[in-house]
């Protein structure tokens, strides 16, 4: 079976399925924005990328919702 570079599986209450996928391509890369409601708007709490890098690296970050990397990793592909 074929592994993909990223892959994303939620879990949300009330469906009975989950939330899986990943980019088709070995290239891809995903973006993931986790919305929160703040005095009746929604904003961006977190936003999580997920992205191949040269050198058959990939890399993942999370940033809040200043923009600020609160996580970054790198991975060897």
């Amino acid at each position: 079976m074929d592994i993909r570079n990223f892959w994303i599986s939620t879990i949300i209450d009330g469906r009975k399925t989950k939330l899986a996928g990943g980019p088709k391509s070995k290239d891809g890369g995903l973006r993931t924005d986790i919305m929160v409601r703040e005095n009746g708007k929604s904003k961006i709490a977190l936003t999580i990328t997920c992205t191949p890098l040269y050198d058959d690296l990939l890399q993942i970050a999370v940033y809040d919702d200043r923009g600020t990397v609160v996580f970054n990793r790198v991975f060897d592909r």
